[in-house]
């Protein structure tokens, strides 16, 4: 990876399986983008509870040159 990357999570720990798994898939996108300066991944697990499953909020930024 060429770009700085922060993975945050908020209300559950991230597990390696899941840091991982960010890490490759911001890697396919910098074969897109070359020139990308940052990104930041925040993952969230809503407060509320669920009868089944858990859903996750993701929120990507992604920083290159120009406008």
């Amino acid at each position: 990876m060429k770009c700085p990357l922060q993975i945050r999570s908020r209300h559950f720990p991230l597990s390696q399986w899941i840091e991982t798994l960010i890490v490759e898939k911001v890697s396919k996108l910098e074969q897109i983008h070359h020139r990308l300066t940052s990104c930041r991944v925040m993952v969230e697990t809503p407060q509320r509870r669920r009868h089944q499953g858990n859903l996750h909020h993701v929120q990507i930024d992604l920083t290159a040159p120009g406008a």
